[in-house]
């Protein structure tokens, strides 16, 4: 079994169906920055067929090996701007003939404001790293992707391959995606998505128009709607496509959550006939602090009953940072091991190392990915020109700790929202605005949104107004 997609080799060859997870109000903060538009990407070659190998950190944010949750999956990787470096090079090795082969390197590059401007992919070949494809973002002023050019190389330079435009409303929000496709002769408008919220700010349709080759004109293509319970938690989402002027249901998702908002059952179905038919059923069991420890995979058999398919095991460090993801197959009325992923921090709890291990008999190495930092400007009126600073202290903390925060300049909205690691929103702190240089302060009891005590472990706390946010990290320690 292999987790790791190494290059982006993409063909047209027709439309299919498949859609991967959205978030209503994403905290876009570097790689998290980049969630909904490399979602897009990730969507655009699903529908249409295109074999898509993002690079290596984008490509494991959408591994069905473990949790679909995908915010969850960008915390593993542990990538902040606010941090004081930022991931430089991931290198990619395998395990042939007893020792480590290289197989693809990937490179970031960041403007000023610490932006990625620049994903560059190399492979190794005859004992040289060879280009093969280059991700490159143009930003607006609030720090939003607004362009994605995606470059192949072939041999003598790079070659312009797709481009995506991304339309943001006034919430900055992602409006529309309009995606082009480089046919040698002309550039082609292959898909326009659209994205439409509710009033309070959560994604509830996504309509798809993509390119008809016999018309040459843009027709619907896929619709998807959402549904959320008052905690806005989604509990349901479906996938329809245009078949003879009118939307036909093909796929949905459905989730099931505790009483602290986590999620416990995630359920596929199709549309068959004329009702949904089960297909399967991953349900999630937590520890006390509530760290994702076991994840159960279930097929529906033709026998009209579920059965035991794959299990995930998730450990964890005491701060709550992962270190182990198991995985192992339902055998002979048993389960049975078949792969080990196993991340390595340094002191800092940077991850640098990330190792593939396949069972046969014994653990024996398979892939590995290390990954390597670049020292960044810490400086807050570089990162954003628009917020001076954000800091809490003390951090960790018990029970309490004090958020920090000056803005540059004038502004008319602002809020002070508490996340905890998986990106789902705790608490909502009411906040004056402040005037321009002058510092607030605002106390966080550990409480959520209904004054029940949260528990020990990493969360994220969000300033945002409304051309701007910023990010940072802390500890409750209990």
């Amino acid at each position: 079994m292999k987790k790791f997609l190494l290059l982006f080799v993409i063909f047209i060859l027709s439309f299919s169906i498949l859609l991967g997870n959205s978030n209503s109000t994403p905290i876009l903060n570097d790689l998290n920055e980049h969630y909904e538009v490399f979602k897009a990407l990730y969507d655009q070659s699903q529908k249409f067929n295109l074999d898509s190998k993002l690079p290596v950190v984008i490509q494991q944010m959408f591994d069905n090996q473990s949790t679909e949750n995908l915010h969850n999956r960008v915390s593993i990787y542990n990538v902040e701007t606010t941090r004081e470096y930022m991931l430089y090079q991931m290198l990619y090795e395998t395990w042939e003939g007893g020792e480590w082969v290289y197989i693809s390197l990937e490179t970031f590059t960041y403007n000023d404001q610490n932006q990625m401007i620049e994903i560059l992919t190399q492979i190794w070949e005859f004992g040289a790293w060879v280009n093969s494809m280059n991700f490159i973002n143009t930003y607006d002023i609030n720090g939003n992707i607004i362009e994605m050019m995606i470059q192949m190389w072939d041999a003598t330079g790079w070659l312009d391959y797709m481009i995506m435009t991304i339309e943001y409303n006034e919430y900055n929000l992602i409006y529309q995606i309009q995606t082009e496709i480089n046919m040698f002769v002309e550039w082609i408008i292959i898909s326009i998505t659209t994205y439409y919220y509710d009033g309070d700010l959560l994604l509830i349709e996504e309509i798809t128009q993509a390119h008809d080759f016999f018309s040459g004109l843009l027709v619907n293509s896929d619709r998807t709607t959402y549904f959320y319970d008052a905690q806005e938690n989604q509990i349901e989402r479906i996938y329809q496509i245009w078949i003879d002027n009118d939307w036909v249901n093909d796929a949905r998702t459905t989730w099931q959550y505790d009483g602290n908002n986590y999620e416990t059952e995630r359920m596929h179905q199709y549309w068959i006939g004329a009702d949904w038919e089960n297909s399967t059923r991953y349900t999630s069991s937590y520890d006390a602090s509530y760290n994702l420890i076991e994840e159960l995979k279930e097929i529906w058999s033709p026998y009209r009953t579920w059965d035991y398919y794959r299990k995930w095991i998730y450990s964890y460090e005491a701060q709550g940072v992962m270190t182990e993801i198991l995985a192992q197959d339902w055998e002979g009325g048993a389960w049975v091991n078949d792969y080990l992923f196993t991340y390595t921090y340094d002191g800092d709890d940077y991850l640098i190392e990330e190792l593939g291990e396949t069972w046969e008999g014994s653990w024996v190495y398979d892939e590995r990915i290390t990954y390597t930092y670049q020292e960044t400007n810490t400086e807050d009126t570089v990162i954003d020109n628009l917020m001076i600073s954000l800091y809490n202290y003390p951090n960790p903390f018990n029970p309490e700790t004090t958020i920090s925060f000056s803005l540059a300049k004038n502004t008319k909205y602002a809020e002070l929202i508490i996340y905890n690691i998986k990106g789902q929103k705790i608490r909502e702190l009411p906040i004056v605005t402040p005037s321009p240089s002058q510092t607030l302060s605002v106390t966080w009891n550990g409480t959520d949104d209904y004054g029940k005590p949260v528990s020990s472990g990493i969360y994220l706390y969000k300033l945002r107004t409304e051309d701007n946010s910023k990010l940072k990290r802390m500890m409750l320690l209990k």
